[in-house]
């Protein structure tokens, strides 16, 4: 407090700076800089409710984490650690049995304040089409969709040409 004209002025918030909350959430999930490779894709001060707090998220070769931790005294609001997405979409793959190629409509990360955060999926190939939650900490099904795709015999391209330029009646 700062005493000033006889009135006591409140100082500023004293914040334990992004390093040290960094250094909080790393030491939490049990990681170490100097002994493998840590990317941070999201270093934010934020309000949680009103109460500021760093907002980290990063990911190692093996797992992501999400953290909130308190700016002001450096306790843990929050903490996730969740495999990597990569490794979820093998798990659908591998459960829905594809050995072909697919293309992937839908890949999200479904977190922040649930019970079960999981990885939600929707994919497809020619003739099938799964959608899949794959539990984000613990790598299991939660639940899988799938449907058959109904497909409609179309004509080529080339005939399609050559409708139109015998319609229109010219020659190629």
């Amino acid at each position: 407090m700062d005493k000033t004209c006889d009135k006591i002025i409140p100082l500023a918030p004293e914040f334990i700076g992004l390093e040290k909350a960094k250094q909080i959430a790393l030491e939490d999930a049990g990681l170490d800089e100097t002994a493998q490779k840590i990317v941070f894709t999201r270093e934010e001060l934020n309000r949680n409710s009103g109460k500021p707090c760093y907002i980290l998220e990063f990911y190692t070769a093996k797992k992501q984490y999400s953290y909130k931790v308190d700016a002001k005294d450096g306790s843990i609001i929050e903490a996730y650690h969740f495999i990597l997405l990569a490794d979820a979409k093998k798990i659908a793959l591998d459960d829905a049995g594809v050995n072909g190629k697919v293309v992937f409509t839908t890949e999200e990360l479904v977190a922040g304040g649930i019970k079960t955060p999981y990885y939600r999926f929707v994919f497809a190939d020619a003739k099938t089409q799964w959608t899949y939650r794959i539990d984000a900490v613990l790598g299991t099904v939660l639940e899988k969709q799938q449907k058959e795709i109904v497909t409609t015999d179309f004509i080529s391209l080339e005939e399609a040409k050559e409708i139109a330029l015998k319609d229109a009646g010219l020659n190629e």
